[in-house]
Protein backbone atom coordinates (compact mmCIF):
# COMPACT_ATOMS: atom_id res chain seq x y z
CA UNK A 1 0.00 0.00 0.00
CA UNK A 2 1.15 3.43 -0.93
CA UNK A 3 -0.59 6.73 -1.38
CA UNK A 4 -1.12 7.93 -4.95
CA UNK A 5 0.75 11.13 -4.06
CA UNK A 6 3.46 9.21 -2.18
CA UNK A 7 7.15 9.85 -2.77
CA UNK A 8 8.54 8.37 -5.99
CA UNK A 9 11.12 6.26 -4.14
CA UNK A 10 8.40 4.71 -1.95
CA UNK A 11 6.32 3.71 -4.96
CA UNK A 12 9.40 2.33 -6.73
CA UNK A 13 10.34 0.31 -3.64
CA UNK A 14 6.80 -1.03 -3.31
CA UNK A 15 6.86 -2.04 -6.97
CA UNK A 16 10.21 -3.82 -6.46
CA UNK A 17 8.74 -5.69 -3.50
CA UNK A 18 5.70 -6.76 -5.52
CA UNK A 19 7.94 -7.94 -8.36
CA UNK A 20 10.05 -10.03 -6.00
CA UNK A 21 7.01 -11.60 -4.29
CA UNK A 22 5.04 -13.19 -7.15
CA UNK A 23 1.79 -13.73 -5.23
CA UNK A 24 1.66 -10.21 -3.82
CA UNK A 25 -0.62 -7.41 -5.00
CA UNK A 26 -0.02 -3.71 -4.53
CA UNK A 27 -2.52 -0.91 -4.24
CA UNK A 28 -2.49 2.87 -3.99
CA UNK A 29 -4.84 4.96 -1.92
CA UNK A 30 -6.25 7.50 -4.42
CA UNK A 31 -5.50 11.21 -3.97
CA UNK A 32 -3.54 10.58 -0.76
CA UNK A 33 0.10 10.91 0.23
CA UNK A 34 2.64 9.05 2.34
CA UNK A 35 0.54 9.24 5.50
CA UNK A 36 -2.64 8.09 3.76
CA UNK A 37 -3.64 6.13 6.86
CA UNK A 38 -3.86 9.42 8.80
CA UNK A 39 -5.25 11.45 5.90
CA UNK A 40 -8.22 9.09 5.47
CA UNK A 41 -8.67 6.95 8.57
CA UNK A 42 -11.98 5.55 7.28
CA UNK A 43 -10.24 4.18 4.19
CA UNK A 44 -7.41 2.80 6.34
CA UNK A 45 -9.86 1.00 8.62
CA UNK A 46 -11.74 -0.34 5.58
CA UNK A 47 -8.49 -1.66 4.05
CA UNK A 48 -7.34 -3.20 7.32
CA UNK A 49 -10.70 -4.87 7.95
CA UNK A 50 -10.84 -6.29 4.42
CA UNK A 51 -7.22 -7.47 4.60
CA UNK A 52 -7.80 -9.24 7.93
CA UNK A 53 -10.90 -10.93 6.48
CA UNK A 54 -9.04 -11.85 3.26
CA UNK A 55 -11.48 -9.83 1.13
CA UNK A 56 -10.83 -7.97 -2.12
CA UNK A 57 -9.39 -4.46 -1.93
CA UNK A 58 -10.21 -3.52 -5.52
CA UNK A 59 -13.34 -1.46 -4.81
CA UNK A 60 -11.84 1.84 -3.62
CA UNK A 61 -8.13 1.46 -4.43
CA UNK A 62 -5.93 1.82 -7.47
CA UNK A 63 -3.60 -0.97 -8.61
CA UNK A 64 0.04 -0.18 -7.88
CA UNK A 65 1.69 0.27 -11.24
CA UNK A 66 4.64 2.59 -11.22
Amino acid sequence: MTGEKDYKIIKESANDLITSLPTSIGYMAPKLGHTWNLEDSKLFNWVLRRWINNESLKDDLLPLKY
